[in-house]
């Protein structure tokens, strides 16, 4: 067995903040590409990145960075901050 550590403990919260993170990214994209009729392939398209990207983005497995964010934010015509994850929301 392993010792459970205390930097393993912290490290294990970090995960589960960060997944947490992606998934609520994830949801409001979707749901913001959806109320505006926009697909994948269109944001794609207009990021310079691929559908499987943005695809990933909407299922809160990865997140765009941050330049990536904000012409995403942009094309949508909505605050950046919105999109991010913000705890106090």
């Amino acid at each position: 067995m392993f010792p459970l550590t205390r930097k393993s403990v912290v490290d294990t919260s970090d995960t589960a903040r960060e997944e947490s993170r992606l998934r609520v990214f994830g949801k409001r994209l979707d749901m913001a590409l959806k109320r505006a009729k926009i697909s994948s392939g269109q944001v794609a398209k207009v990021l310079g990145v691929r559908e499987t990207d943005v695809q990933f983005w909407r299922a809160g497995i990865t997140a765009p960075v941050m330049d990536q964010c904000r012409r995403l934010a942009e094309y949508l015509n909505m605050p950046t901050h919105w999109l991010q994850y913000d705890p106090a929301l």
